[in-house]
Formats: C-alpha cells, structure tokens, sequence
C-alpha cells in the first residue's frame, strides 16, 4: 500500500530547507507557504491513485483498464452453448446447460452452439481471470505457473493430471457452475501453455486413475 504524506508534511519540508538569512521574510515565507501548499495538495491527490489501478483491489472501471492493458478485456466474442432440453442427473456434469419443457431451449442435436458476446461483469471473476492471464502476457509456460494459473480460475482443487510431448492436460477438479461453463470458452484462451501445445481439460470431481500420491487406485472411484 503507497504510504501517502499527511497535510503539511511537505510544505514542513520544503520550509525547512529555507535559507537562514529568509527565516525572517514574512511575505515571501507567506508567498511559499501558498506555492507549496498548492502543490502539496496536487502531490496527495496524485498519491492515491496508483492504489486505485492495483489489480488485486481496482474495482469497476479501473479493473476494465487494467483489463484492456492486459489484452484482456471484459467482453470477448465466443462460441457459446445455449441450453438444450433435458433432465438433470444428480452427479453428472452435462457440458451444455439443461433447460426443462417450458423453458427458452433447443434440441441437442439441432446445433446448440452460437457465436456470441460473452461478458464478465463480476468484478472478482473478472479479477481471476487477470491474475490467470499476467502468467501467459509474461509467457511463463512452466508446469508451477500453469498450477498457479488455473487455480486463480477454479480454485485450490484445479490441478494438471497429465502432461505429454506436445501436449497438456489440466482439470477444475470439481464439477463447474453453469456460469463458469459458460466463460469456459475464455477461461482456456488464458490458460498459459507454449504456442503448439495441445490443451485438454478434465471435467468432473472424479478422481483419476493412476499410480502414486493424489491418483485413484483401478478399483476405487
């Protein structure tokens, strides 16, 4: 946090560096005194504005403009999938938002996916999204960055299962909101791997199958 200085602190200073032989120069003393007053407070109110554009506390339009300078901005145009007909099953994670019979919806197989404008109002998942995206502005590709990325995005249960020649797997290691579905098509243009590699995603809580620490035995879940 930028310590800014209290009134008359830097008209305090800056008399105080008056020659001796002016100590005793009432007008011009009271000719300074109105300067540096002035600028002192042009200087205070200056000072609190970088506080404004930090990222991890800008709000509303100051969080927009560190967006833009970011190349990341609020709305982006995307692939969206609209809702499709259907009934929720407890536990399952369907990728395309499940709409009941009397509501605005499509068939699954009648191309349930649309070109769009996407958003992102909520200033803390918009907040996410920017401290994931500072990683791929910086090209830091390594797999600690890539951890740290998508758990801004996800959270603390967001992992990377799998990582191959060419190739990388990460996972929310839960099952998504209907609302972070719906950014997934610009959360993944964020997620910072090399050009050339092959991103893929891990859907659900499930645990994975595999040998050692944090993997699922063959005859578990």
């Amino acid at each position: 946090m930028v310590s800014c200085p209290a009134e008359g602190d830097l008209v305090a200073l800056e008399m105080g560096r008056l020659a001796t032989q002016y100590r005793e120069a009432t007008k011009l003393k009271a000719y300074l005194f109105g300067v540096l007053g002035m600028v002192e407070e042009v200087a205070r109110a200056v000072c609190s504005v970088p506080e404004a554009f930090d990222i991890r506390s800008a709000v509303g339009d100051q969080l927009t403009l560190i967006g833009k300078r970011m190349g990341f901005p609020r709305c982006h145009c995307a692939c969206e999938t609209l809702p499709v007909y259907g009934i929720e099953c407890e536990g399952a994670s369907p990728l395309a938002p499940i709409a009941g019979p009397c509501d605005e919806a499509m068939w699954i197989d009648c191309g349930a996916v649309e070109n769009s404008t996407i958003c992102i109002d909520d200033d803390e998942v918009y907040r996410a999204h920017l401290l994931a995206r500072r990683y791929q502005m910086l090209g830091l590709f390594d797999i600690g960055s890539l951890i740290v990325a998508v758990r801004h995005l996800w959270g603390e249960t967001a992992w990377v299962p799998a990582t191959g020649p060419g190739t990388v797997c990460i996972a929310p290691g839960r099952d998504l909101s209907p609302a972070e579905t719906r950014l997934l098509p610009i959360s993944l243009r964020i997620v910072p791997t090399a050009p050339g590699i092959d991103l893929t995603v891990h859907f659900g809580s499930d645990q994975i199958i595999g040998i050692g620490t944090g993997w699922s035995g063959s005859c578990d879940d």
